[in-house]
């Protein structure tokens, strides 16, 4: 049987090497990205792919959601609507009556108070077998409330939980600086949003500005806003000092819950800007291999111009474990602007490697007037791992028997920074080891690889283990004392992560997933999603789909697959693939297949 699978690359694409397996007996052969396997007899599950084309519309932020239905199927129903709620909004809920028979039902959608067990509103409707309808409905009050869709003589389905919150205002307030002095005058800024992230318009009931004594000393009423105001006022001589805030009342009800999210706070206080300042740029990272410290430090006045005098300069080690520290790398230099200092390593040989932190102290005198800034940097600490390592996905470690799996891989250097470039190998097995797959990724720009499993894990298969590990770094022991001079520990351990991953149980033994998009999406842009599925052979497919953005449906539709229509799809990205023969049965009426269903959004 044929399984065709596909994988997306990371941005900035992944350079991606020879496939490789390694079987028990016949040790490691190369295998193409795709080709054919068979399946157990007994697994009676056909996949496909289907072509969903929609009109154009504008989308920001998405949730995808599909239903299937099986022609065959009893009598049956599709609910979707959003967990949680806004009180003061309406929303809207989509549900689909199935039958073997076209017929009206009529079916109610009750709000069942999760406390008191009352039944809060009632929705009823007459629907249509096999046709989706999607009514509006206004929010109950902010709750907890249990869903329930019933007809005249029975409850159709469990119940649904859903959370009704408040309707809240976002206000914020900006100053043109945090920090002023008596005498001068303040601009600000008032914005509110509403919860679904618009300006809100129309009055503001009341602004106060309170000194640190919470004594108002200005107030403005009722404020006309066409989404923001920009007000200021001027502060008196010796105006207060210390923080002040301002309180923005939107409504009634803001005043009385007396919301701490309608605060705006700045500083009024006497200062002395600086003559000049202190720089310190330490090293993004050091390793317990490195044999040198390089960092920078500069003295620039408040207006840019590099500072001239003579920089005092420590550079040593510090430890919980050491409070006194170590041997210090100290120097005296005349400074002009700035200063890059190399020091090794074994000239400050920290007396414990374990939290070791790099503490720099810099102290810049001032040429011709002696004045003294200084400043001190602690970090970055000392890390024997020059890689870090993350393996994740989308499916909260579950995969789906038939199914590709679709993993990521992360490598960022010790600092956070992506690790580009990074040759890894990701090698996934089942539990007894009778399945082991390997193959080498070359991260991308942002430090990533994706890669896919899509055959020789079947429904007999409960684990797939994965790990990834850098081909670049070897393990490397250097032996030291944990404690005590004269030096400390210089190994160095390979970079690898681990994932298990389980079988996803479907009792239809039928699965769908939905992929999640790999790049962010702008309003206007055209997504495409494949939506990988599999059902029972020689069955009719019928495919609802519902797009929601922001608890709203935007976009619903239904389609259907029969056996037969297929597309294929060769995809070079694949971590696992089958025998390498490029063998296999041509009659494909009886065989498991894999493919999408295309669902294109503007």
């Amino acid at each position: 049987m044929w399984t065709e699978c596909y994988l997306t690359p990371a941005s900035g694409g992944s350079k991606l090497t020879n496939l490789k397996r390694i079987d028990s007996q016949q040790g490691m052969s190369s295998l193409s990205p795709c080709s054919t396997h068979t399946q157990p007899e007994s697994e009676e599950r056909r996949c496909g792919m289907a072509w969903i084309k929609d009109k154009h519309f504008f989308l920001c932020g998405l949730i995808f959601m599909l239903g299937v239905c099986l022609s065959h199927a009893q009598d049956g129903y599709l609910l979707t609507v959003p967990r949680v709620l806004r009180h003061g909004t309406s929303f809207q809920y989509c549900l689909t009556m199935y039958g073997d028979v076209a017929s009206e039902k009529q079916a109610a959608l009750n709000f069942i108070d999760s406390e008191t067990g009352k039944i809060i509103a009632t929705d009823d409707h007459l629907y249509t077998t096999g046709q989706q309808s999607c009514r509006d409905f206004s929010v109950p009050p902010p709750g907890e409330y249990r869903l329930l869709v019933t007809n005249s003589t029975a409850i159709l389905h469990d119940a649904v939980k859903v959370t009704v919150l408040d309707s809240k205002i976002i206000t914020l307030v900006q100053t043109d600086k945090p920090m002023y002095k008596p005498g001068q005058k303040v601009k600000f800024r008032v914005m509110t949003l509403l919860s679904d992230m618009k300006a809100r318009t129309g009055q503001i009931k009341s602004i106060y500005v309170n000194d640190p004594n919470n004594f108002r000393v200005k107030q403005y009423l009722n404020v006309d806003t066409q989404g923001i105001a920009t007000l200021d006022f001027q502060l008196g001589s010796e105006a207060k000092l210390g923080v002040w805030t301002i309180e923005v009342n939107v409504d009634e009800s803001d005043a009385e819950k007396g919301d701490e999210e309608s605060l705006g706070q700045f500083t009024v206080m006497e200062y002395v800007l600086p003559r000049f300042e202190v720089e310190i740029e330490p090293p993004p990272f050091i390793l317990a291999s490195d044999e040198t410290i390089s960092g920078k430090v500069c003295g620039k006045y408040t207006y840019g111009k590099p500072v001239t005098g003579f920089l005092h300069l420590d550079v040593c080690w510090t430890s919980q474990f050491a409070p006194e520290g170590g041997p210090c790398h100290s120097q005296v230099i005349e400074l002009e602007g700035c200063y890059n200092f190399t020091v090794k390593t074994s000239d400050i040989r920290h007396v414990s490697y374990y939290t070791s932190q790099l503490e720099i102290r810099a102290k810049i005198t001032e040429a011709g007037t002696g004045n003294v800034v200084s400043k001190n940097h602690t970090g970055p600490e000392q890390t024997m791992t020059p890689l870090d390592i993350q393996i994740d996905d989308y499916t909260n470690s579950f995969f789906k028997p038939g199914l590709p799996y679709y993993g990521r891989v992360t490598v960022t250097q010790p600092d956070g920074r992506p690790a580009a470039g990074e040759v890894i190998r990701v090698t996934a097995q089942d539990y007894d080891k009778s399945l082991r797959y390997i193959r080498n990724f070359t991260t991308n720009d942002a430090g990533q690889l994706v890669f896919a499993l899509c055959e020789g894990f079947t429904a007999n298969t409960t684990n797939i283990y994965i790990s990834a590990v850098s081909m670049k770094f070897e393990e490397k022991v250097e032996p030291g004392p944990v404690f005590g001079p004269p030096q400390a520990s210089r190994t160095m351990y390979q970079p690898m992560a681990s994932r298990q991953v389980r079988q996803w149980f479907s009792p239809s033994l039928s699965y769908v997933q939905l992929p999640r998009p790999e790049f962010p999406h702008t309003c206007g842009q055209r997504l495409t999603l494949n939506v990988p599925y599999t059902t029972r052979k020689d069955t009719h497919t019928a495919f609802q789909y519902q797009v929601m953005a922001r608890g709203r449906v935007v976009k619903t539709g239904q389609m259907s697959h029969e056996e037969g229509v297929f597309l294929y799809h060769w995809y070079s990205g694949m971590l696992i693939s089958g025998d390498g023969t490029g063998s296999g049965s041509e009659d494909r009426s009886d065989e498991s297949r894999e493919g999408s269903l295309l669902v294109s959004l503007v």
